[in-house]
């Protein structure tokens, strides 16, 4: 076997043993990739206290929640990986910025003290 297919064979089989990809896709996710996968989505979203919602960050920038909370409100860019949120009830009004991680094929929101704010776990 030539060096080049070898390698290749033991890419393949990391792919093939679920290796590899997904792991080096976790960590930090970019404005860009929020804007392109969440913005004008449904995210539905799992609280730490196991409360499930749906949560959509719109275009005009103005969002909305509902399910085990219920919300609107807005929010804006936080540079390089995250966003502000300022809901009209929750937090009352008291703005808050997040940072997003990817962990596997879910998105982790996370509080300025770095505790787990809400788990993405699909988008439509």
């Amino acid at each position: 076997m030539t060096r080049i297919n070898v390698t290749r064979a033991a890419v393949l089989c990391a792919l093939a043993l679920g290796g590899g990809l997904a792991a080096a896709q976790d960590g930090p996710v970019t404005v860009g990739e929020l804007k392109e996968k969440w913005v004008g989505k449904t995210l539905s979203v799992t609280f730490p206290n196991r409360y499930n919602a749906k949560l959509q960050l719109l275009p005009d920038f103005t969002m909305q929640i509902s399910g085990g909370i219920n919300d609107v409100g807005k929010w804006r860019w936080n540079e390089p990986q995250g966003y502000c949120a300022t809901w009209n009830t929750l937090r009352a009004r008291e703005e808050r910025c997040l940072t997003v991680t990817r962990k596997g094929a879910e998105y982790q929101v996370l509080n300025p003290d770095g505790t787990l704010n809400g788990t993405v776990t699909d988008i439509k």
